[in-house]
């Protein structure tokens, strides 16, 4: 590898490929410039059958420490073998390799069937195509919570996990912190003949849940906060596999790939006025954010990073903005000289009050709109904000504006209409480029268009059996 070669610094190497086609012509692919640990490549499609034969030369190249840093080698032949600067390698070339281009088609990699019986965690890395059936629920709200939209009014969906197709219990554990049942003995008001009270009402058990590789992560007891603690479990045996005296909201898998490193790595997180991220195979608290703010949590499609959406402001001075987890722990990471940024991730553990304004990725100025549009839907392109507000007529007016996903500039909008009474309908998700509205006061849906913010079809009435009016 270069030998002044520090993260995107340094020395490269630069080589070219000579491919001698099947006809005995030549063609040269490059000249490629060389990674830090001299690493390149190029591709090469082929025009005819035959063999071709591929021979890489490297040019030479005089050290120069090419570090605007101002890092210059110390080593010599004496240490380590490595060059002083300006010294010079000599232009080297490969022993030639040949390739042979068929009609024939090459058999492809073997896909791994689905199971069809039972199967448990860890899913072998070979069984690539089980990706299709093994989800996580990194949010509250349903799968992948505003993200994708697949959720209505508290019930949730998740593409990636397929469910029994018969009702059994696998296994029954109490809730910890929780009586059921009977509360027997003499108890005013109804002579104890009552039961414990289960939370049924207003304080579900498992908040939040999330379910990560086969773990399942709750707060205890159900409620309004403050909680006692977080629970871990196994998800296929109900065992319980730690205990932590903190609560968490969300999770998260970043999936870092570079030249160093490749593969998920997943987390919990306790959002609020303190981001603090926690290890989620442990529980071990490892960083936090101060001065943070709250807003709609989303997930990057491309490395799962979470994202928080945030608005605020009035009239002309709103403000629309996007928070990226993985860009403020970069940020937050020490500096290039101590090895972190070799394309290793290392998150900084034990910093507990990391700058949060350095992980805003955007925030821009929103246009100004007659209402204060609040954050309703947000899937991977669109973010879709709504505003409800009396006319003087007392007519109810809904506005819809919808932003990028991506750099926060306008996409459409607003967009008024006129709308049912004021809180009697509720957006009920996002996704595949379409919003639908839930009207409760008729049984009814809408459906408009993600894109551009026209109405698609609807208003379509269900059956009151399956209805209900808006909370």
């Amino acid at each position: 590898m270069p030998p002044t070669a520090v993260g995107t610094n340094g020395d490269r190497w630069s080589f070219t490929v000579d491919v001698t086609k099947p006809d005995g012509t030549h063609q040269t692919l490059g000249p490629i410039t060389s990674d830090p640990v001299g690493n390149g490549y190029t591709s090469f499609t082929p025009d005819s059958t035959g063999n071709y034969t591929f021979v890489t030369t490297v040019a030479a190249h005089k050290i120069t420490g090419g570090d605007p840093n101002g890092f210059v080698p110390n080593w010599g032949p004496s240490s380590t073998g490595y060059a002083f600067v300006n010294d010079t390698f000599v232009s080297a070339t490969s022993d030639p390799v040949t390739l042979v281009v068929q009609t024939e088609s090459v058999a492809q990699w073997q896909s791994a069937p689905l199971p069809t019986n039972y199967w448990d965690r860890p899913i072998s890395g070979e069984n690539r195509e089980w990706w299709t059936i093994s989800g996580n629920w990194v949010e509250s709200r349903g799968y992948n919570g505003a993200s994708e939209g697949y959720y209505y009014k508290g019930g949730g969906y998740n593409p990636y996990s397929t469910g029994p197709t018969s009702a059994h219990i696998v296994w029954a554990q109490p809730m910890p912190g929780e009586f059921g049942g009977i509360m027997g003995g003499d108890v005013s008001q109804d002579g104890g003949a009552g039961s414990y009270y289960t939370g049924m009402s207003y304080e579900q058990a498992f908040p939040p849940p999330l379910i990560l590789n086969g773990r399942l992560y709750f707060n205890d007891p159900p409620g309004a906060a403050p909680y006692y603690g977080c629970y871990c479990y196994d998800l296929r045996t109900g065992q319980q596999i730690w205990y932590q005296n903190y609560t968490i909201s969300n999770g998260e898998i970043y999936n870092y790939i570079s030249p160093n490193q490749f593969g998920g790595i997943p987390y919990l997180w306790s959002l609020g006025s303190t981001y603090k991220m926690y290890d989620a195979v442990t529980g071990n608290w490892i960083l936090s954010f101060v001065n943070a703010q709250t807003g709609t949590v989303a997930y990057s499609d491309s490395d799962g990073s979470m994202l928080v959406y945030i608005t605020g402001g009035t009239g002309t001075n709103r403000w629309f903005a996007m928070w990226n987890s993985s860009l403020a722990i970069w940020a937050a990471m020490p500096n290039l000289w101590s090895g972190n940024n070799y394309w290793l991730w290392r998150p900084p553990t034990g910093s507990a009050s990391l700058n949060w304004s350095l992980g805003i990725q955007w925030n821009i100025t929103e246009p100004a709109v007659t209402g204060s549009p609040s954050i309703q839907k947000v899937d991977s392109d669109v973010v879709l904000c709504q505003a409800k507000f009396a006319q003087n007529d007392g007519t109810s007016i809904a506005q819809d504006v919808a932003y990028s996903a991506k750099n926060g500039m306008l996409l459409w909008g607003p967009i008024n209409r006129t709308a049912v009474v004021m809180d009697a309908s509720v957006l009920t998700g996002m996704s595949d480029g379409v919003y639908v509205e839930y009207i409760g006061e008729t049984f009814s849906f809408i459906a408009y268009s993600a894109t551009n913010g026209t109405q698609l079809w609807g208003p379509t009435q269900v059956s009151p059996a399956v209805g209900a009016f808006a909370e």
